[in-house]
């Protein structure tokens, strides 16, 4: 019995990759937020230059759930990039 209670508290996320399923745990996605957060692209989680904003790597899906979340923590990595911008053409200056 708690071993069925620890295996439903460890919670995940389905993701794709190719044809296989693989399970990403919610600590992946937390990892590569916290990477994010300064400005660093994760395993999962990267940096679009061209949507100008932090997503889930296109090769992987996820549940509209885990991306939405995900995408708003990002938030805090985009910040993190235009103020690096902004202090490093101060500083050309």
């Amino acid at each position: 019995r708690g071993e069925r209670a620890s295996l439903r508290k460890l919670k995940y996320f389905r993701i794709k990759e190719r044809d296989d399923f693989q399970s990403l745990h919610e600590r992946d996605l937390v990892r590569d937020v916290l990477f994010v957060s300064q400005g660093i692209d994760g395993k999962y989680v990267k940096f679009f230059p061209t949507e100008d904003k932090f997503c889930i790597d296109l090769q992987y899906s996820v549940s509209a759930q885990a991306q939405e979340l995900t995408t708003n923590l990002c938030e805090i990595g985009w910040l993190y990039k235009r103020l690096q911008r902004a202090v490093d053409a101060f500083e050309s200056e």
